[in-house]
C-alpha cells in the first residue's frame, strides 16, 4: 500500500470510529503501562501512531490552524 492510499484510507475513517479506535488505544496504553502501543510495518491504518496522527490532524484541521 502506498502512503497516499494508507492517507486516503484514513481520512475516509468516520469520526465515531476513529474517536471509538484512540479512547480504546488510549485506555490500553494507559492499562499496559504503554506495551500496548502498536506499530507494523508496513503501517497499518489501526496503528496507535496511525490513529493518534489522524486525530490531531482532524483536529488542527477544525480550528483552521494546519500545521505541518
Amino acid at each position: 500500500m502506498t502512503t497516499d492510499e494508507l492517507k486516503k484510507l484514513q481520512a475516509e475513517m468516520p469520526n465515531d470510529v476513529l474517536i471509538k479506535k484512540v479512547r480504546h488505544q488510549i485506555s490500553e496504553m494507559a492499562r499496559t503501562g504503554g506495551r500496548s502501543h502498536i506499530m507494523c510495518v508496513p503501517p497499518e491504518i489501526t496503528d496507535t501512531d496511525m490513529i493518534l496522527s489522524e486525530l490531531v490532524d482532524r483536529y488542527e484541521k477544525a480550528l483552521g490552524n494546519e500545521i505541518e
